[in-house]
């Protein structure tokens, strides 16, 4: 099952003029039950999952487009205990396939439009708790809103209005 994010950068004002960059590092911990071979509970192990150096955003030398200084594929995941934040880029049909980590534009004036970036989140691991952490790397003075949508019902989103260092939790399952 595939989660849709929108992140959507609506600006306030047109001083807009500097690079800027949001990264969005994501997690899951699990809880195993740990039981001998006769069934007796022995205690509980934690495993966490990370998918860390997702970045979106804008750059003076970067290119509408693909981009490689910016724009980085996507690395395989592991066979099994994953879960993967990325940018699909089809449009781009880059010989390093169509998911990216990092999707930066050149940079231009928002005051009088909406910037928004789709991005996937897509993981093994089934009725999952995954936290998104949002670091805004550099000073962003307007509004950044996130829009999630479940593939199977698209018609059902929530919103968040996102600031530095916020963690948005979701419930991953089938």
């Amino acid at each position: 099952m595939i989660k849709y994010l929108y992140i959507i950068i609506f600006i306030t004002s047109s001083l807009f003029c500097d690079d800027w960059s949001i990264s969005a590092n994501l997690h899951i911990v699990e809880v195993d039950s740990l039981f001998d071979s006769d069934g007796v509970f022995l205690g509980t192990e934690q495993n966490i999952l990370f998918d860390t150096n997702n970045f979106l955003g804008m750059k003076s030398d970067a290119l509408d487009g693909y981009d490689g200084a910016y724009d980085i594929p996507e690395p395989p995941h592991a066979p099994d205990r994953w879960v993967s934040l990325y940018f699909p880029h089809p449009d781009w049909q880059s010989l390093f396939g169509n998911d990216f980590t990092s999707d930066y534009r050149e940079l231009e004036d928002l005051s009088d439009k909406v910037a928004f970036w789709d991005a996937e989140i897509v993981s093994d691991r089934q009725d999952s708790l995954i936290s998104i952490e949002f670091d805004f790397t550099d000073s962003l003075q307007w509004p950044v809103f996130l829009k999630i949508q479940n593939e199977s019902d698209l018609s059902i989103s929530q919103y968040y209005r996102l600031e530095d260092d916020d963690i948005v939790e979701l419930n991953y399952n089938t």
